[in-house]
């Protein structure tokens, strides 16, 4: 199958895409290794008590978490090789990343760490995710994923 040529936002949004889910890679990567200057960088210094509340979440945010950061990862690269498949990584990664936030701003969160900022990036990466799911399937729909 023979694919359109994008237009020149197309490689615009998919090599920013690239950039900011590296970006939530990054964090995963860091909070699994457990790299405490992160951490605490992060935190406000409360990266050890993240850590203990974060060991102990629920299996819907142990789960939700890593599905949300590399399916969307891997939905901003499948978008770059301008694969039809970007649509189908996204929404799963909209799928983990909502499953992860509900049951973290559900949970019992420790007060040293800031619920309301949380509750503000939640929103803010599940709407990207939601615009780059949206973008790919535009995208695929006007014939320039194959």
């Amino acid at each position: 199958m023979n694919a359109k040529k994008p237009a020149w936002h197309f490689w615009v949004v998919a090599l920013v895409g690239v950039v900011w889910n590296l970006l939530g890679a990054w964090d995963y990567w860091m909070t699994r290794t457990r790299n405490m200057a992160y951490l605490d960088g992060a935190t406000q210094g409360h990266g050890a008590i993240f850590l203990k509340w974060h060991d102990q979440a629920s299996w819907l945010v142990q789960i939700g978490w890593p599905i949300g950061v590399w399916g969307s990862l891997a939905g901003a690269l499948l978008l770059l090789g301008r694969s039809r498949h970007a649509v189908r990584a996204y929404g799963v990664s909209l799928a983990g990343a909502v499953v992860s936030f509900a049951a973290q701003l559900a949970g019992n969160f420790p007060p040293e760490i800031q619920r309301q900022g949380m509750a503000v990036m939640a929103v803010v990466i599940s709407a990207v995710i939601a615009a780059q799911l949206l973008y790919a399937r535009r995208a695929a729909d006007s014939g320039v994923l194959a």
